[in-house]
């Protein structure tokens, strides 16, 4: 039973600190949103010759998605700037 306990006790505590080790999360620029869309494009035209047409339909809407979130990025970018022209 004791060992039960501290074996509980010690899981909780690494999930803790696994938590708080994780820190603030990372947001993706404009560019390397535009190298995910590019790279997704490439393997959906690389599934598709292939004749893997499932793996490559996948790939392809991830690369349009991808896409969309490259634009909607860029166009933030640009509306930043415009309202913080020294970069605030």
């Amino acid at each position: 039973m004791r060992n039960r306990f501290t074996a509980g006790v010690l899981a909780t505590l690494f999930a803790g600190g696994l938590f708080a080790a994780a820190g603030p999360a990372a947001h993706a620029g404009s560019k390397g949103r535009k190298n995910t869309a590019l790279a997704l494009g490439a393997v959906a035209v690389q599934q598709l010759l292939s004749k893997k047409t499932t793996t490559g339909l996948i790939a392809g809407a991830g690369a349009a998605y991808a896409y969309k979130r490259y634009e909607d990025a860029r166009k933030d970018e640009k509306r930043r700037v415009r309202f913080f022209p020294n970069g605030r």
